[in-house]
């Protein structure tokens, strides 16, 4: 299980940002969210965006930027920075939190995971769902839990996983889940178009990704 300190806390204080003030209306960043570019446009932008202490990557507090060049070389700006305008933190917080996971899982999933299921109150964000699978992409579809969303359901799967491996006996995990667990009723099917072209320009960063890491943890 990967866990983040920063995932709806940091969306929602860029959310408060692009509001310009503490509203929960999601409208406005929802619309930058879709209608901006893929990585910022054709200078490609990551953002980190850790109002707390990050887990993973074990990072401080803070919010850095970077645009990579023509070679894909990270170069770090800030906020003000005529290459970066704040519609471009709606995009970069959401592609940010969705490479972190697509790098750390990918050699879990070789490429790909089979499902894509998403819990919790951001699962209700068809915009936040659609971009994170875009960079995740799954390989036979992407669910929503509609029942018992907020009601412990990483925890829920970490108990079916440990009744899985301690009872099993030889089936999939998959197979395993569809004999204990009623999900007729409980899972909405999510129509996301799949594009490899799409995947693949993730995957083109995913290595200056990791170097922006790098730059932030050696100034921890």
């Amino acid at each position: 299980m990967l866990c983040y300190k920063n995932g709806s806390l940091a969306r929602e204080e860029i959310r408060n940002k692009l509001n310009e003030s503490s509203s929960a209306d999601w409208d406005n960043f929802n619309s930058l969210l879709s209608t901006t570019a893929i990585l910022g446009g054709s200078q490609r932008k990551l953002g980190f965006y850790f109002p707390l202490p990050e887990i993973i990557p074990d990072a401080p507090n803070g919010t850095w930027r970077f645009t990579l060049d023509d070679k894909l070389e990270p170069k770090k700006v800030n906020s003000t920075a005529n290459s970066w305008r704040p519609e471009d933190d709606a995009r970069a917080i959401v592609e940010s939190q969705a490479l972190s996971m697509r790098l750390r899982a990918q050699p879990l999933t070789q490429g790909k995971p089979k499902h894509l299921y998403f819990v919790g109150g951001a699962s209700k964000n068809t915009d936040i769902v659609t971009v994170i699978s875009e960079v995740l992409r799954s390989q036979e579809g992407v669910f929503r839990l509609t029942e018992g969303v907020t009601a412990g359901a990483c925890a829920r799967g970490g108990a079916i996983k440990a009744a899985w491996g301690y009872d099993g006996r030889g089936m999939g995990f998959e197979e395993f889940v569809r004999t204990r667990w009623i999900t007729q009723g409980r899972l909405e099917r999510i129509d996301i178009q799949s594009d490899e072209i799409i995947w693949d320009t993730y995957g083109s960063v995913l290595e200056a990704y990791a170097q922006c890491e790098d730059i932030i943890l050696k100034h921890k």
